[in-house]
């Protein structure tokens, strides 16, 4: 559920790409499968990954949109290309959220 740098959760940084308040089909969340398996380092890291997901909720939008633009950056490049009628590398804010 929760990446962790260096693989072991030893440094207690999840990494960016996987939301770490997210349930299994079960309903737990990486944090109660780890301390029951006896991980408590990698328990403390997912539980310093949740309390950073939660006090960063509001900027997650930004990190979505970041991940979808880079995702279809040609694509996009393409469509707003097309709306550039002056040729200026710009276009309105209204035709960039009509693309988006």
């Amino acid at each position: 559920m929760v990446s962790m740098v260096g693989g072991n959760g030893e440094s207690g940084r999840g990494t960016v790409g996987c939301d770490a308040i997210l349930k299994n089909q079960d309903g737990q969340r990486a944090r109660k499968l780890a301390a029951a398996r006896g991980h408590k380092s990698t328990a403390k890291a997912c539980r310093r990954a949740e309390k950073t997901r939660r006090s960063t909720a509001d900027q997650l939008w930004a990190v979505k949109l970041y991940d979808f633009c880079t995702e279809h950056q040609s694509t996009l490049r393409d469509l707003l290309a097309l709306r550039d009628r002056e040729d200026t590398g710009t276009v309105p804010t209204n035709v960039f959220l009509q693309v988006m």
